[in-house]
């Protein structure tokens, strides 16, 4: 389940992935995230989204690769895509600033949904990976929110060798913004959220809305080029 929290002083509210044992994303996460962004996008009371995640396995191990197990291979697929476009595309398009706090690793959905925020705080001790490729799976989508945050040379590396990368790694690579002890993520996300409060929010979504204004259109595209 996702559980939400907005603190009423600052206006941060944060979005808490707690799904025993490693976060697997479902229709009914994916269904809470969105109406989460929904609220999030609507309410102006609403300054800032933190990303996070409960337990000590995982930030988040992808898409729940058993929900769907009665369904046709295909048709599974087409479905998990779906949900997931949606939900990378809630996380672009909105107008507040989204941090993730990455304390655990990041696998597949879970990497892509963190690439979405527009800042990453990321555990030394996590790593990230998508491992499609060696499950026979292609990810134009991987490779496209990919982009977003890595170097060329890393998301080869992600997509097409399935190779792991750790904290170091990442944050050469340019996916995380800064890497802390596991213990202090959330803090430094929120001290990262403080220099927002000086910028208006009308200026921030206007700046977003022109540094992602291609991003849905090319998410999209991935999903075209395998369907």
């Amino acid at each position: 389940m996702l559980h939400t929290y907005l603190d009423d002083d600052t206006g941060i509210l944060t979005l808490t992935l707690s799904r025993a044992p490693v976060n697997a994303l479902n229709e009914a996460i994916y269904d809470q995230l969105h109406h989460a962004f929904i609220t999030a996008q609507k309410d102006p009371s609403v300054r800032a989204v933190v990303l996070a995640a409960d337990g000590q396995k995982a930030f988040c191990a992808g898409a729940d690769v058993k929900e769907y197990a009665d369904l046709a291979h295909k048709e599974a697929e087409a479905k998990q895509l779906r949900f997931l476009l949606r939900c990378l595309i809630d996380v672009v398009n909105c107008p507040k600033p989204v941090i993730a706090a990455v304390h655990a690793p990041a696998i597949g959905a879970g990497l892509m949904l963190a690439c979405a925020c527009d800042e990453i705080v990321l555990s030394q001790s996590a790593w990230v990976s998508l491992p499609e490729s060696k499950l026979n799976l292609p990810t134009p989508i991987g490779a496209a929110i990919a982009a977003r945050r890595f170097e060329p040379r890393a998301i080869q590396a992600l997509v097409q060798r399935a190779e792991r990368l750790n904290a170091e790694q990442c944050l050469a690579a340019g996916f995380a913004d800064q890497i802390v002890p596991q213990d202090e993520v959330m803090a430094v996300v929120q001290q990262r959220l403080t220099v927002y409060a000086d910028i208006h929010s009308d200026v921030y979504a206007v700046n977003k809305r022109w540094l992602n204004r291609d991003v849905p259109g090319i998410l999209q595209a991935s999903c075209d080029h395998v369907s």
